[in-house]
Formats: structure tokens, sequence, C-alpha cells
């Protein structure tokens, strides 16, 4: 009667512990249980959104609707055409890759002046040599002409070929004028025809180079 009514004791006993075992992971987790299922339908609800948005064509060509050869010769086709030629860094003299952006005017929204921009293939050398350059027109200014075209041959051939460079050199004969401050800045001798050409312009720039190198010559080119 004893072990039997011990036993019992001990089965109501395992009961009771289970129990408060049982309640204490249920206040620890209070929502393991929903938040397993919720983990599990979300899982189902994202996989089935997945499967809505990838159409069959997707799903087989990697989301590439059109991967046929032709599609893609063309698509190389227009990539090389649209593609800059030239350099595409700055070169080790700083001359600057083509620029293929479009109007630059239009992208910084100010009115496009219109600028012709300089072509040196386009001109040709008046003369070949220093006596054919001395025999170009110099406009009563016979030494200082010919003291350049022996000191400074290349850079006079090109002032000869231009018609504003020769305006431009003409007047600093005239006036004396031998550098920009007294052309342009403080003397103002020759202001008018470097403003006609511009004063950024080659025709400018080249008369400058002059000026720089009769004065560097052995002796020095007389400015008049």
């Amino acid at each position: 009667m004893l072990p039997f009514a011990m036993h019992s004791l001990t089965s109501r006993r395992s009961v009771f512990v289970a129990c408060i075992l049982a309640l204490g992971g249920m206040a620890a987790d209070p929502d393991g249980g929903s938040d397993a299922a919720a983990a599990e339908e979300a899982g189902v609800d994202a996989a089935a959104a997945v499967d809505a948005t990838t159409s069959p064509a997707d799903a087989t060509t990697g989301g590439t609707t059109d991967a046929s050869p032709e599609a893609a010769a063309e698509a190389a086709a227009d990539d090389a055409a649209t593609a800059p030629t030239g350099p595409q860094y700055v070169q080790p003299d700083g001359a600057l890759p083509p620029y293929s952006g479009g109007n630059i005017y239009d992208l910084l929204c100010v009115a496009d002046p219109g600028v012709t921009f300089f072509a040196y293939n386009t001109v040709k050398p008046p003369y070949a040599d220093a006596t054919g350059c001395k025999a170009f027109g110099t406009s009563g200014h016979t030494a200082a002409h010919s003291c350049l075209c022996d000191a400074c041959f290349s850079l006079q051939q090109q002032c000869d070929a231009l018609p504003g460079c020769q305006e431009i050199q003409k007047c600093g004969f005239d006036t004396g004028c031998t550098d920009a401050n007294s052309c342009y800045l403080v003397g103002m001798k020759c202001v008018t025809p470097i403003n006609n050409w511009g004063t950024g312009s080659v025709d400018t720039a080249l008369s400058q180079l002059l000026e720089v190198c009769g004065q560097a010559a052995m002796p020095a080119c007389p400015s008049q």
C-alpha cells in the first residue's frame, strides 16, 4: 500500500514540475510560437512575390528579354559610334582629351557666341625660306621685318600667313610698342587692332611671341 502511494505522489510531482517548466518557457518567450509561424508565412509570401515579378523570359535569360546576336551587334555598334575618338586622358604635353558632351554653352545655359575655332591645317605658309620672308610685304619696316625673318623665321612665317597678325605687327612697328604693356595694357598703342582680332586670338598671341623672340635675338631686332 505504501509503495503505491509513494509512486502516485512521485508521478503527481513530476507532472507538477513539468507544468511549471512549461509555464516558465512560455513566460520567457511568449511569442516564440507565433514568431516561427510568422517567419514561415513571410518566407512563403516573399517567394510568391518574387515569382510574380519575374517573367519566364527574365528567369531564362537573366533579365535580358532580347539576347540575340543581331541585338548585341547593334548595341556594340551604337557604343562605338558614340564613343569619343582620340586620347581619353590628359597627355604628357598637357593636351586634353576630346570633348564629346554636346554644346557646352547649352549645358551652362549661356548664349553660344558662335566663335569659329582656328584650324591650323587650313593656313598655308606664304613663302618657304628666309629669302621669301624678306621679300614679303614689310609695310615700310624692312629692317625690323628682315631681322625677324632671320632670328624668328618660323614665327614670322606663321604671322605673315594671318592678316590679323600682320595688322597687329604693323601697328607695333608703326608705334614702337614692344610688349603687352606698351601695346595694350598701359601704353595702349595698338588697342584697336588687338580688340578687332581678339585679345585671346592666335593673331595676338603670335605677335606677342614675335616681340619676345625679336628682343631675345643677338643683337635684338629693331622695334620699328
